[in-house]
């Protein structure tokens, strides 16, 4: 199969936006880059959420932030489109002040699977976790 960047640029594009909906706080365009069966497993839960479970897991950690600092910014380290299938492998920095005042810093490294449907590009799966040291065995 022929992978063609034009497809890769165009689903970097929906990664893109997809933050910039979250670094607004605009939950509800924030999810609808989620398909209707889509799944997600941020480092926080110890298991799996569907769409419902992801919907309140955002919403509740809005909650706890200052919206007006939230701060997504997402650095691209791979995408492939394979059909109707894209995969991105990327970093993720956030950084807020909660409601308390004190400030919340992370950095994840995160993958996101992509379904093209007919309605465009939809994620059906993503996985986040920290961005640490890693030690070889």
């Amino acid at each position: 199969m022929t992978v063609k960047p034009d497809s890769e640029n165009e689903v970097w594009r929906h990664e893109a936006a997809y933050w910039g909906y979250a670094e607004s706080a605009d939950l509800d365009s924030f999810l609808s880059f989620w398909h209707e069966y889509g799944i997600a497993w941020y480092s926080s839960q110890s298991s799996p959420l569907n769409k419902e479970g992801f919907r309140q897991h955002v919403a509740q950690a809005f909650s706890k932030l200052r919206q007006d600092t939230l701060s997504f910014k997402p650095h691209p380290l791979s995408v492939r489109v394979y059909g109707d299938t894209a995969i991105t492998y990327f970093e993720l920095h956030t950084r807020a002040i909660k409601e308390d005042g004190s400030e919340f810093v992370e950095h994840e490294r995160a993958t996101h699977t992509w379904l093209r449907t007919e309605n465009g590009w939809k994620l059906i799966c993503g996985m986040q976790s920290p961005l640490t040291g890693l030690e070889i065995i």
